[in-house]
């Protein structure tokens, strides 16, 4: 099978959700033939892989956001790509930019399109904006966003939701008959050589993910308080707005644990499994995860977790492996909980990492691969033509719009190194304001 895959994000950026894309071309090239189309810094081949080949539209990136500015000659050097790859299905990882094209030349080549809901659609601003925009995020999601999704989803012809909880969620957007329950995928390989950790290794706790009010680690950080000296908060990755660091810094100075705490800001993808070899357990208070790739490979690691309720924690915590807290738990009752696991008796300690290594088997890709290409082949054995002009008359009503929160989005990125947080919040519910109100109308070059 040939497949195209596309992604929003340059290699290495985007966190969880990019990284899924790479993954996901990389498992699929195993045994067929992927084309992954990415925004970069120049136009053509970027890569050769077996039988991936990794293809670039030239972008503008700022933080983790690339945006591709589609003028014809971008856009012909898209659809020549496509072209000459001649693919049998079309697989999207979101729901803008290069995926939105994606779209529209799938139907307009009757080709079948797929997307993987990597957030959740009726709170997708809410994974990346910080807390004083929420009531801004809020009014386009039950908005403009929201019917903007409904009639992306009415043109895919399959959508991957990782689990119950993405799935109900994106129930109330399209038909279920479109949705396939299938995991993010992982190559576990590589997390099951660490060694489980001894009983003389240090009390260490690690969290991976952006520093943000979503991932939550001020949690962790007043939950240090009431652990005892000898433990240790490792904190990995880079901050997702401007001066969230020096934030959590402060506040781990004001629970006098800032010695305590260790902050190593972005490393390379591929030390995730020595940096998680430093930790006794993995901890997470994240306030939302549809599927956290991390939580996985810390299981696979043979790392119990110990995690505040959500979309992953719910999921895949079951007691064997971890403890799964409520959410409106204390930062007391948490610290309680990872004293339970860190200074339990050692072979109880060993059987919960045999336990999490053994939960997420079924994550492999073996697996994972086997019920995407069954997808792929009902997609194509049940394949229904679309209207060219009903998804050409979507993009001109929406294209602008989507754009102007995009460049939002930058502004705001750049915006938190000048001003007051609350001054930002204040302009960009004016912006947001001025959208609901007026959907421009935009032109395509897609005939």
């Amino acid at each position: 099978m040939r497949i195209a895959v596309l992604t929003i994000f340059e290699e290495g950026l985007g966190g969880g959700a990019g990284r899924a894309a790479y993954d996901l071309a990389r498992c699929l090239a195993r045994h067929h033939d992927v084309a992954l189309i990415c925004p970069g810094r120049r136009k053509g081949v970027v890569k050769r892989e077996g039988r991936l080949t990794i293809f670039s539209i030239p972008a503008k990136t700022k933080g983790n956001i690339s945006a591709i500015r589609w003028n014809k000659k971008n856009l012909d050097a898209f659809k020549g790509i496509l072209d000459r790859f001649r693919p049998d299905v079309i697989h999207a990882n979101d729901f803008i930019g290069i995926d939105f094209y994606g779209m529209l030349y799938a139907v307009e080549r009757k080709i079948p399109f797929f997307y993987t809901g990597h957030v959740l659609p009726s709170k997708c601003l809410q994974f990346s904006v910080p807390k004083a925009l929420s009531s801004g995020a809020q009014i386009l999601e039950r908005s403009i966003i929201k019917k903007y999704l409904v009639d992306f989803f009415k043109n895919c012809d399959g959508i991957v939701t990782m689990n119950k909880f993405n799935y109900a969620d994106h129930a109330g957007f399209c038909p279920k008959r479109k949705l396939y329950i299938i995991p993010n995928g992982k190559n576990l390989r590589d997390y099951e050589k660490i060694r489980i950790a001894s009983a003389k290794s240090p009390k260490n706790l690690i969290f991976i993910g952006f520093l943000s009010d979503r991932k939550n680690q001020a949690f962790l950080i007043r939950s240090m308080k009431y652990l005892p000296q000898e433990y240790r908060l490792i904190l990995v990755g880079s901050e997702l707005y401007p001066g969230y660091r020096k934030k959590l810094e402060r506040l781990a100075e004001e629970n006098d644990v800032l010695s305590r705490v260790e902050f190593t800001g972005e490393v390379p993808y591929e030390t995730i499994p020595k940096q998680l070899s430093r930790a006794r357990v993995f901890v997470s208070a994240s306030l939302m995860e549809v599927q956290s790739l991390v939580v996985l490979e810390a299981l696979a690691s043979g790392r119990p977790v110990v995690g505040l309720r959500n979309e992953t924690i719910s999921e895949v915590i079951d007691g064997s492996n971890g403890i799964a807290l409520p959410r409106n738990s204390s930062p007391k009752r948490f610290a309680d909980a990872v004293r339970s696991v860190v200074e339990s008796d050692y072979d109880d300690y060993k059987k919960m990492c045999i336990n999490a290594r053994r939960s997420v088997k079924r994550f492999g890709w073996d697996s994972v691969e086997k019920q995407l290409i069954q997808m792929y082949s009902e997609g194509i054995k049940n394949y229904k033509p679309k209207s060219v002009n009903a998804v050409i008359n979507t993009y001109k009503s929406w294209n602008k719009t989507l754009y102007s929160i995009l460049y939002i989005a930058l502004f705001l990125d750049e915006g938190f190194r000048r001003l007051h947080p609350v001054r930002i919040a204040s302009k960009i519910k004016r912006s947001i304001r001025k959208i609901k109100n007026r959907i421009v109308k935009g032109k395509t070059d897609l005939k």
